[in-house]
């Protein structure tokens, strides 16, 4: 992008200004504030929901299909253990049963998504209230959140 400045004959592009301007110890009076892109990812990523009123944790629901776990681990296998496959599962609090569970050579949002699926298969289509993992990369991706947000219980 090359800018013209109409009042004189000089012509320079914004990487030259912002060299020049940095070799002559020359700032802006006004900056353009930066995004939080993290922050701003918050907002569509679920929090811990396990946490009540209180700030306690709770570990122990009243019912079925209230409250569901969820994490991905990775399974060494064969000569040495030089194989691996990574376990995605959903685990059920109130009786500690797993509820559904799959395997990929690598975790991603297909794999904790096809596993949330198969988990709703499971249980005829009960919704629970929440489904809790840690925040890596496969949990806070677009795809599972706009999965979960689709069933996500209204109170």
């Amino acid at each position: 992008m090359v800018y013209i400045d109409k009042e004189t004959p000089y012509h320079a592009c914004a990487s030259r200004v912002r060299r020049l301007m940095h070799l002559h110890h020359i700032y802006a009076s006004i900056r353009i504030a930066k995004h939080d892109r993290k922050a701003e990812r918050k907002d569509i990523i679920s929090g811990n929901k396990l946490l009540n009123a209180q700030l306690e944790h709770e570990f122990h629901p009243d019912r079925m299909d209230h409250t569901w776990v969820t994490d991905c681990s990775e399974l060494r296998y064969g000569v040495n253990n030089e194989q691996r496959v990574r376990l995605s599962a959903i685990k059920d609090l109130y009786d500690h049963r797993i509820v559904s569970w799959a395997i990929a050579s690598t975790e991603t949002a297909e794999l904790v998504s096809k596993t949330l699926d198969l988990a709703l298969q499971q249980v005829s289509g009960a919704k629970p209230k929440i489904v809790h993992s840690d925040q890596g990369s496969s949990y806070t991706s677009g795809s599972y959140n706009l999965k979960l947000s689709q069933f996500r219980h209204h109170p």
